[in-house]
């Protein structure tokens, strides 16, 4: 995780206009073939998480470092202090695959305790609209950390997860126990003649002498690909983590962000002997970060949504559960939402989050979104933390030109944000 200090730009009428949090990772990489020699970043921890690896029981340090021109470490230190490292390359392109989404998640997948560790190899020709499907599985084995071969498929000697450029083939994986054994089938579907009609094969692979051995082959069709046919389906496949404080109690707590379906994640708070869960639904992973937003102890984990209400606040209360936190003020209502929507269809609605005196406030700002540099009226609201909940302070409206509505970005800003 890393710490990033949002500035605070101030537009008109006092409001604090933000600028778009960036983590510092997605201006650190840039394609080999793009960069001189004195350009090539430090090399720079991308994701931290902690799982248990050696399958004692107890979570384990994962890093996975940019070394820069596409190359990457992933190591892993047990609590027994024992240490493993394995080096890949992938492409990285600063605008749409920055170093960290290399990192493709963690999940206890094959028979033997113990997580496994999944990486995009991502390819120098990969697209803003496709998706590069092969990936690599590292798993612990008698203190190393390893690649991991692949089931059986009909198509594909390697691990292949995800949907082609316009969906003309899915790879995926379900995972799953019975009486003891673990299994996996493996998907391979290609899109028929009929939009969005997939033909294809599941091969079916158990857990045998350490290594996956085919068992058996069918033929399958689909007219809308889950979970199982285009990702890694089992338990849950960790995502990323924070260390912070949301219960309040001043200790940092360990937030887990997993992927349980297609749409489906999960934030599980544990903190020291209590733990919390709360579920987001979105087409990709929502989850922004962890933040102080009101003017409760703790941090709130902030999340983009899927739908028309395109943001949720989770917080921490006493009854030891995640709940919304209600939304400050937009122009015209005094604002009592479970999620942080926009004002109107078309247009941009930007939360922005500070403290004054000692007070935790948030500005609202809205507009129709528009690429016209001329001057367009934004309208605003104040509100601030008191008796427990959101209090409108004031409204008004001003005219900004583009270059001041620019930095108006659509979500919401928070100064201290931690993002996984």
């Amino acid at each position: 995780m890393r710490h990033h200090r949002i500035a605070l730009i101030t537009a008109a009428a006092l409001v604090a206009a933000p600028f778009a949090p960036v983590p510092a990772h997605a201006t650190d990489a840039l394609p080999a073939r793009a960069v001189r020699p004195a350009d090539v970043p430090a090399p720079a921890v991308v994701k931290r998480i902690n799982t248990d690896m050696d399958g004692d029981g107890v979570r384990d340090q994962v890093n996975l470092t940019y070394l820069g021109s596409d190359n990457f470490e992933l190591a892993v230190t047990t609590t027994r202090g024992r240490t493993s490292k394995v080096a890949f390359t992938s492409h990285v392109d600063p605008s749409f695959v920055p170093a960290a989404a290399t990192f493709y998640g963690a999940d206890a997948i094959d028979g033997r305790k113990g997580s496994e560790l999944i990486v995009h190899r991502y390819a120098a020709d990969i697209t803003p609209s496709g998706q590069n499907l092969t990936v690599a599985v590292y798993t612990w084995r008698s203190g190393e950390l390893v690649a991991e071969a692949a089931p059986a498929a009909r198509t594909g000697t390697g691990w292949e997860v995800g949907v082609t450029e316009g969906g003309e083939t899915a790879s995926g994986y379900g995972f799953f126990t019975s009486h003891g054994r673990r299994y996996v089938d493996t998907s391979r579907l290609t899109m028929t003649g009929g939009r969005w009609r997939y033909e294809g094969s599941v091969t079916r692979s158990v857990w045998r002498g350490g290594r996956w051995v085919e068992i058996s082959t069918r033929s399958a069709r689909a007219t809308s690909l889950t979970w199982k046919q285009v990702g890694m389906a089992g338990p849950k496949l960790l995502r990323g983590q924070v260390k912070v404080d949301v219960s309040g109690d001043g200790r940092a707590d360990l937030v887990l962000f997993h992927q349980l379906g297609l749409q489906h994640y999960r934030a599980t708070v544990h903190a020291h002997g209590r733990s919390a869960s709360a579920d987001v639904t979105n087409g990709e992973f929502p989850f922004v970060g962890a933040a102080a937003v009101d003017g409760v102890a703790g941090n709130e984990l902030i999340a983009n949504t899927a739908g028309r209400t395109p943001w949720t606040v989770l917080t921490w209360r006493h009854s030891g559960k995640l709940v919304k936190l209600r939304a400050p003020a937009l122009f015209g209502e005094a604002g009592s939402s479970r999620t942080w929507h926009r004002a109107a269809v078309g247009a941009f609605t930007n939360f922005t989050a500070s403290t004054e005196a000692g007070r935790h406030v948030v500005v609202t700002a809205w507009g129709v979104s528009t690429a016209d540099p001329g001057v367009q009226p934004v309208h605003f609201a104040k509100s601030v933390w008191q008796q427990g909940h959101w209090t409108k302070l004031t409204e008004w409206t001003a005219e900004l030109t583009g270059e001041q509505r620019a930095v108006l970005t659509d979500g919401i800003t928070v100064p201290d944000l931690v993002t996984p």
